[in-house]
């Protein structure tokens, strides 16, 4: 599954069922409220997207062409959706990448050779156009506007939410029966002893809880606790606020999955729904400014001859 079909199914309150009884179905204003709702953000997704990668297309296109016409447009664009439909881009990442890096890394790649290769053409004046200028600076808003939503939503109101949501589950941490207790009625994934046991977390979480034992055992207070949240959105109960806590040289783990993802989706809501306006703007301002520059050359030249 990709990084986002992912983000699909996690959006949907029950993606469990999508099928149509033709028995029982009736069309009503209420069946198409709730299959909007279930499907609103798919397409918020896609065309986010879609947007990105029609960016880096056009840019590519510029770089082996001074001016943008219909047709390569549209060749562009057909490439893209191919390209997206068929998860092109999660395959291609797995595969220069590996499975262990972040499949989001070959945007980063793309962004770059995207802005290098039109920027390139722009400061050289032989080779300048209006459409690599506007393009370049589109190219350029849709990036910095990117890496802008990313970092306050993600690198800075998401870790402020699983701290919250972290300190929320002290109460487990507790004697072994009390914790029990507490982590089975809120549904956390919880530990507790000297030495680390890393089976019962998720592999791609257990260096980093390892980690802050270590950090903890390190510091001479007797009782402290530090918080972290993982973001791993490819493997099962990979997203979670976790708590790590001190006493003396015992340790508490408690992992909270359930809110960890609910804080997650919320960010990530926010941030698709963000970068699919703001993209818009930028790629068809441009893509409007070129239209209107060429059908006015155009006119100019018709009147001339």
């Amino acid at each position: 599954m990709s990084q986002r079909e992912f983000f699909k199914t996690m959006w949907s309150e029950d993606a469990s069922d999508r099928g149509l009884d033709l028995d029982h179905f009736t069309l009503s204003y209420a069946y198409a409220r709730d299959w909007v709702t279930a499907n609103i953000f798919n397409w918020i997704v896609d065309y986010s997207h879609l947007l990105l990668y029609l960016s880096f297309a056009l840019s590519i296109t510029l770089i082996f062409r001074r001016t943008l016409t219909a047709k390569s447009g549209l060749g562009a664009l057909f490439v893209v959706l191919i390209f997206l439909s068929q998860d092109l881009d999660y395959l291609l990442a797995r595969t220069i990448f590996g499975p262990a890096v972040n499949p989001q890394f070959l945007n980063l790649i793309l962004a770059a050779i995207s802005l290098a290769g039109v920027g390139s053409t722009v400061m050289l004046k032989r080779w300048r156009t209006l459409d690599r200028i506007l393009l370049f600076g589109a190219q350029s808003a849709v990036v910095l506007t990117t890496l802008l939503f990313h970092m306050l939503l993600v690198q800075a109101v998401l870790p402020g939410w699983n701290f919250s949501i972290a300190w929320g589950n002290v109460a487990a941490v507790a004697p072994p029966d009390e914790m029990a207790k507490v982590c089975r009625e809120n549904r956390l994934t919880c530990w507790q002893g000297d030495t680390f046991d890393p089976e019962v977390f998720n592999r791609y979480i257990r260096h980093q809880i390892a980690g802050r034992i270590e950090m903890l055992r390190s510091d001479p207070t007797p009782e402290l606790g530090t918080t972290f949240g993982s973001a791993n959105d490819l493997v099962t109960d990979g997203t979670m606020a976790v708590l790590v806590y001190k006493r003396n040289d015992h340790f508490w783990v408690i992992g909270d999955s359930r809110y960890g993802v609910r804080a997650h989706t919320v960010i990530l809501r926010s941030f698709y729904i963000l970068c699919g306006i703001a993209h818009s703007v930028w790629l068809f301002g441009a893509l409007s400014l070129m239209w209107f520059h060429k059908r006015r050359f155009t006119r100019r030249k018709a009147i001339a001859d």
